[in-house]
């Protein structure tokens, strides 16, 4: 069941990361936009506003879904990980 959860993460980061990038690279340009991407994307506040700023932009998302994708999706993986691993604590 780890495995899901993990996998689960990676999914999520991936999407996350592909909003941010084409945000940046939107603004940027394609190879400015990579590198400020990987630098700012491992800053938690900025990479989430940067992420949730491209999804709006250039996915044509609502405000709703982007938030729920950068905050409300790692909730939820966190909660369902509480449940599902809350016996594996010994």
């Amino acid at each position: 069941m780890k495995s899901v959860a993990i996998i689960g993460w990676i999914i999520l980061g991936l999407v996350q990361m592909a909003a941010m990038l084409n945000g940046l690279t939107d603004v940027l340009g394609g190879f400015f936009g990579v590198i400020i991407a990987l630098i700012l994307g491992e800053i938690p506040i900025v990479g989430t506003l940067l992420g949730i700023r491209g999804a709006i932009i250039n996915w044509d998302w609502s405000i709703l879904q982007a938030i729920g994708l950068f905050v409300g999706a790692p909730i939820l993986i966190m909660v369902i990980n509480a449940i599902a691993f809350r016996d594996d604590v010994n």
